[in-house]
C-alpha cells in the first residue's frame, strides 16, 4: 500500500495558470518501484477498490478507486501529458508539462 508522506508535494509559482486561468494546486510526484506492486487487495477493503495491472501490460498491479479504469507507464513526460489531456480537465496534463519545464531548467 502507498503511503501518503512519499507523495512529494510540487510547488508552482503563483503564476501558475494554464490557458483557461486554471490554477494548479495540490500537485505532487510518487516515485513508485516494484516493491508497491500488490498481490491482493488489503483485507477489509472498501467495495470502491480494485486491482488493476497496467494497461501497457507489464506484471505489476496497483489498488485503484473503482473511479479509475487503469494505468499505464510512460517514461516520456510529453507523452504522458498526451495521454492524460482529457483528465480532470487537463489539470494533469497541464500539471506534467509544467512540471517536465521546471525540471529542464533547474
Amino acid at each position: 500500500m502507498i503511503r501518503l508522506y512519499r507523495l512529494a508535494p510540487i510547488e508552482f509559482h503563483s503564476g501558475a495558470y494554464g490557458p483557461q486561468g486554471i490554477k494548479l494546486h495540490e500537485t505532487g510526484r510518487l516515485d513508485i518501484s516494484d516493491v508497491d506492486s500488490v498481490q491482493d487487495l488489503p483485507p477489509g477493503h472498501s467495495l470502491n477498490l480494485r486491482l488493476a495491472t497496467p494497461l501497457s501490460m507489464e506484471d505489476f498491479r496497483l489498488c485503484l478507486s473503482r473511479e479509475h479504469t487503469g494505468f499505464r507507464f510512460q517514461k516520456s513526460p510529453a507523452k504522458a501529458a498526451e495521454l492524460v489531456t482529457l483528465h480532470s480537465g487537463g489539470k494533469s496534463s497541464l500539471a506534467i508539462t509544467l512540471y517536465e519545464s521546471v525540471q529542464k531548467h533547474d
